[in-house]
């Protein structure tokens, strides 16, 4: 499954167009068609356009989560359309995928665009839903630099940050389970305890450092800030 924002100059085939490939015709004169093509002569249209097409009954309003605001809600349609980028190149259509229209109250049209992979029996709920989950991953990403530490690598190997990373969304991972089984027991570590943990947890089951390979102490802690 795959999601993507996309610009409204973006060119898609419409639902109902079927385009095809061309087919060398024997001893037709001329140069042959290499462009994808449909049969009743539609050609792939801007996003812009298509959703401008689109009837007001078309679009339904739809709410995804409770902010600080209150409910968050607009108005969306949804439909199946190919994608047509580089059709002048003599690209292939895309498969057939999910456009989502979003068209906010108080404006004069729609204003974001969207193109899914998701199921084509998926509800537009669902795929409201999924459109919108950026805000969340961009709150974990805060969250991830500001109380993980996720910005703390001083190091300069891949390896080293891959480590690092990779040690912060378990902590991260660990301390948001523990917040959606236990809401309202307060935990006795913090993100950064957790990480810290971790870290002494594996050195210890490797026996030695992933970078300078020195090999560690049973009982002693590595000295200063770790760089797995």
């Amino acid at each position: 499954m795959s999601w993507v924002g996309v610009s409204s100059k973006t060119n898609v085939w419409a639902p109902d167009a079927q385009p095809q490939a061309p087919q060398r015709v024997p001893h037709q004169r001329g140069r042959p068609r290499t462009r994808y093509f449909d049969a009743n002569g539609q050609r792939p249209v801007l996003i812009a356009q298509l959703a401008a097409q689109l009837p007001r009954s078309a679009f339904h309003r739809v709410q995804w989560r409770q902010g600080s605001r209150g409910v968050q809600s607009s108005r969306f349609a949804a439909l199946r359309v190919r994608t047509a980028e580089r059709h002048m190149e003599r690209a292939a259509p895309s498969e057939e995928v999910w456009l989502l229209v979003e068209w906010p109250r108080g404006e004069a049209g729609p204003t974001k665009y969207y193109l899914s992979s998701l199921p084509e029996d998926t509800l537009l709920k669902e795929l409201v839903r999924m459109a919108r989950l950026r805000w969340r991953v961009e709150r974990d990403y805060q969250e991830m630099k500001g109380e993980v530490g996720l910005d703390h690598f001083e190091g300069r190997s891949w390896r080293g940050f891959h480590h690092h990373a990779t040690l912060c969304m378990v902590a991260h991972g660990f301390l948001a389970l523990r917040r959606a089984l236990s809401p309202r027991r307060k935990l006795r570590w913090t993100l950064p305890q957790v990480r810290r943990q971790l870290q002494l947890l594996l050195l210890r089951r490797i026996g030695h450092c992933p970078l300078c390979l020195r090999p560690l102490r049973a009982r002693a802690a590595p000295r200063g800030p770790s760089r797995m």
